[in-house]
């Protein structure tokens, strides 16, 4: 499993679903941050109907994109060239994805040598009731791991995305 763990806390990437649509493949999946084996978010402010949303249950958030699965691509360039990236999901802003190489804390812009920060950042469309995409207000992820952790969890979690392609 992809799971980035700082002590009692673990942030999990869970793809959910693949499709290939014939001129165009689609990814989703799920991101849920625990304590102590808990999910932190409440499931009765979320959004869980449809087959799209129902995949966030159990306190997760979801995204999807489509194309090229860009997510792991920028992943590997911040490891290999230690430059910030900040994906998004395509076609639709459900959420971000911020990676910061050697910063603890990204907004101070101090160098810390040897850790990634990452922010997730989804969208307040997945909670209940919302009709619009907001710009990203509502609830951040913040996981702070060094860079072995990282570059492990990047790897376990290019293979899980595979077997979801081919099974």
């Amino acid at each position: 499993m992809a799971i980035l763990k700082y002590e009692d806390l673990e942030l999990e990437f869970i793809p959910m679903k693949f499709i290939n649509w014939g001129t165009w493949p689609e990814w989703s999946f799920k991101v849920c941050l625990k304590w102590k084996g808990i999910p932190v978010l409440n499931e009765k402010v979320m959004k869980r109907y449809g087959n799209f949303w129902s995949m966030g249950k159990e306190g997760g958030v979801i995204a999807s994109e489509q194309d090229e699965l860009l997510l792991l691509d920028d992943f590997n360039a911040c490891i290999k060239d230690k430059k910030t990236r900040i994906w998004e999901s395509h076609p639709d802003p459900d959420m971000s994805v911020s990676i910061f190489p050697d910063r603890a804390f990204p907004y101070l812009e101090e160098v810390e040598v040897g850790v990634y920060s990452i922010i997730i950042s989804p969208d307040a469309y997945q909670f209940k009731d919302t009709d619009s995409y907001m710009g990203y207000s509502g609830v951040s992820f913040v996981m702070v791991v060094e860079n072995l952790e990282f570059e492990n969890f990047v790897s376990d979690l290019k293979k899980e995305f595979e077997q979801l392609k081919y099974n």
